[in-house]
């Protein structure tokens, strides 16, 4: 096991060490010195261990030892219960620690100890410097039920990030609670919803409650982050509130992975005011249709550009291609110089409705106007008609890529026309790669492989790594392979991965399997030129 790095404040200064490593004789000056020194370091790193806590019982120990007692049973470890009133004396060593805490974790409380606190409660404010509180409802030994007036206990106005998830009971209304006591302070809300039990749901109870936190949240001048998993109807109110979130930076909604839940609701669509979602940075969509997401980018044509750096969407489930077109077409009223990553997959969540449709060219072009993009990801599409042609726009574009995953699905029987002369324009152009994922056949093996100029290693570079996702792969001389890449990345510490297709017409279990094995004969034979190539730098370093 790893040594853990202790925190700056809680390391102990030198002076104190030194009188720990030395035995010597010190004098008054120096005791009171050291006395001070002590002193200070013990109050800084009081504050500093008390900064997170898990666990609401983990203070109340604190407490006389009379007052409290470990229940037995079928209660958790950490549980306790008071077993007599308690004094404002009784409160003072926990309230001593609990003023420090800022991030505090409960997934557990019994009612009875809620009972007994609100009963007898604290003097002072039990926690007046918490900023985040997690509540995790999932507890194997029950639903962790919150009385209101004990939440008030626990919450300050001051509270700016709120995580809350379970998997026994609705939790938007707890959120929305919690949210209307620090509508001034709060920045940062979770809520999961989607794991929660299916038995005894009362639907229309849970869509008032979800209701009811997203006008809480719409009156939160200063919320920068929602992360809502539901498990809901697509209710066009869930966006249109929070499209007028003025300081909404990142949104993050997933609508859960069933078919029947990603059409509208009667009223259809959301209809946004020309302002709509005026600070967006990072959207994050998983369910509905590519054209939702393309809703909430859109702007007015005189509008400046939207500031989006990041784009993330699982979608499309009835979509036909058209959809992801418009919608990657209008990724044109983003700014170019502020994207960066782009994440697109198309939705199948089984049942009726699922179309099947290649990735093509119009689907990658207009992507290639942002030269800053470093992530791209675009999968679960079923076959490609994507060229050599394409990726080399693609690499020429996109100088500044780290990450290029083409994740389709592979159909054997249209096959792929990528070939491994798709990987020299990514070996001259993006030099900051680090995976590539393409669907390429290596049949023939092109002639000219190094770019033009190589750039001279520099005296203390280390090794890059780059790791090759093969898909299709069809291949004829895996030692002929290995070396075409060897000789494409001569400087990079390549790892090759090829994954199984699926069977079909095309490709017999016999013949998939053969092409994994000369795959493998690749994976082994550039590995050992990767190992020689760290040992060559070693050796230059010595």
């Amino acid at each position: 096991m790893g040594s853990v790095v202790a925190p700056p404040a809680l390391r102990i200064p030198a002076e104190i060490q030194d009188i720990i490593c030395h035995d010597e004789t010190l004098q008054l000056r120096d005791l009171l010195h050291l006395a001070q020194v002590c002193q200070h370091w013990h109050a800084v790193a009081e504050a500093v261990a008390w900064e997170d806590v898990v666990e609401l019982e983990t203070l109340l120990r604190f407490m006389p030892r009379d007052a409290w007692e470990e229940p037995e049973g079928r209660y958790p470890p950490h549980c306790l219960n008071l077993n007599r009133r308690l004094t404002a004396s009784d409160w003072e060593p926990t309230l001593a620690k609990s003023r420090y805490v800022k991030t505090l974790y409960l997934d557990f409380v019994s009612k009875g100890l809620q009972w007994s606190i609100m009963l007898d409660p604290p003097p002072r404010t039990l926690f007046p410097a918490l900023r985040e509180l997690h509540i995790d409802d999932s507890f194997e030994y029950g639903r962790f039920e919150v009385d209101c007036r004990f939440r008030a206990m626990l919450v300050p106005p001051t509270l700016r990030i709120l995580r809350i998830t379970s998997t026994y009971q609705d939790v938007c209304g707890e959120a929305a609670s919690i949210v209307k006591c620090c509508r001034e302070s709060i920045t940062t809300v979770h809520v999961d919803n989607h794991e929660h039990n299916e038995k005894d749901r009362d639907i229309d109870s849970e869509s008032y409650a979800l209701i009811d936190l997203l006008e809480a949240l719409q009156g939160c001048p200063h919320l920068s982050h929602v992360s809502l998993k539901l498990r809901l109807d697509k209710d066009s109110r869930l966006f249109e509130k929070l499209s007028q979130c003025p300081a909404l930076v990142s949104l993050n909604i997933d609508l859960g992975e069933d078919d029947r839940l990603q059409r509208w609701l009667e009223g259809g669509a959301p209809k946004y005011l020309p302002s709509h979602f005026p600070a967006l940075h990072h959207l994050h969509i998983n369910g509905g249709s590519f054209l939702d997401a393309m809703a909430i980018i859109a702007s007015e044509q005189e509008a400046p550009r939207r500031k989006i750096e990041t784009i993330y969407v699982h979608a499309g489930h009835e979509d036909e291609s058209g959809a992801l077109r418009l919608f990657v077409d209008d990724l044109k009223k983003c700014d170019a110089s502020t994207l960066r990553t782009v994440h697109i997959e198309q939705a199948d969540w089984g049942g009726d409705g699922f179309q099947q449709w290649p990735l093509v060219s119009e689907h990658i072009e207009p992507l290639t106007m942002f030269s800053g993009l470093t992530y791209v990801h675009i999968g679960r599409l079923y076959g490609t008609t994507i060229t050599d042609v394409d990726c080399a726009a693609m690499a020429r574009a996109w100088p500044q890529l780290k990450d290029l995953s083409i994740s389709i699905m592979v159909e054997h029987r249209t096959g792929t026309t990528c070939t491994l002369a798709a990987l020299v324009p990514f070996a001259r152009h993006c030099r900051h790669l680090r995976i590539l994922g393409l669907p390429f056949n290596a049949i023939s093996i092109p002639d000219a492989t190094q770019p033009k100029t190589v750039r001279p290693a520099e005296p203390h570079a280390s090794v890059i790594p780059l790791s090759l996702r093969v898909l299709y792969g069809a291949i004829a001389d895996p030692r002929a392979v290995a070396h075409f890449l060897c000789e494409l990345f001569p400087q990079r510490d390549l790892k090759v991965e090829y994954a199984l297709g699926f069977f079909s017409d095309a490709l017999t279990s016999a013949e998939d399997n053969q092409r994994d094995d000369r795959w493998k004969s690749v994976q082994a034979l550039v590995a050992t030129h990767a190992t020689q190539l760290k040992e060559n730098l070693l050796y230059e370093r010595w």
